[in-house]
């Protein structure tokens, strides 16, 4: 490999350890609301799907509301999830919710239904899907008190990721780097 090369990478890596990108994340404001649980729940993406609602239907009223959407082979998912508890004891005005992607995929139903149907119900299944806007994992999504989105990731961009990287740095220590 060319030398050019090599200082270029070196460069790239270099840049994402030490610099990274959303340095300049200021966290948010505590909002004075104390939750009276751990904060961090959990559900199942099909629940979801199943029930017709989006990811900004789990954020809560009077909280920041983090939503990750995870896969349970996902490594960048698991260092991640390391820094939610110390988190969560820092800032008792935020809450997490976990949405569990499942690893198969979804499976949907379509037996003895006609190629019409199938095709239809097919098309449906599809925007539904492309309406979370979740093109890997993890997925993250912020919410402020007022249910604004302060931060998420959208396909080609993990915004969210980033934030809540540099969030959770800034109020525990841990270096962004490590989740």
């Amino acid at each position: 490999m060319k030398p050019l090369a090599w200082a270029v990478i070196i460069a790239a890596v270099a840049w994402y350890f030490f610099a990274g990108p959303g340095e300049n994340v200021d966290p948010p404001a505590q909002t004075g609301n104390a939750r009276g649980s751990s904060g961090l729940s959990s559900q199942e993406f099909t629940a979801l799907f199943d029930d017709n609602k989006s990811l900004a239907d789990l954020a809560d009223d009077d909280f920041y509301t983090i939503i990750e959407v995870y896969l349970d082979s996902c490594a960048i998912c698991r260092r991640l999830e390391k820094g939610f508890q110390p988190f969560l004891d820092k800032r008792r005005d935020v809450l997490i919710r976990r949405v569990r992607f499942p690893e198969t995929g979804l499976n949907i139903n379509l037996a003895g239904a006609s190629p019409e149907e199938v095709r239809r119900q097919t098309e449906e299944i599809g925007r539904r899907i492309e309406a979370y806007r979740i093109c890997g994992t993890p997925h993250v999504e912020i919410y402020g008190p007022d249910g604004r989105v302060l931060s998420a990731d959208d396909c080609g961009r993990k915004g969210g990721t980033e934030f809540l990287r540099q969030w959770i740095s800034a109020e525990t220590g841990i270096p962004a780097r490590n989740l």
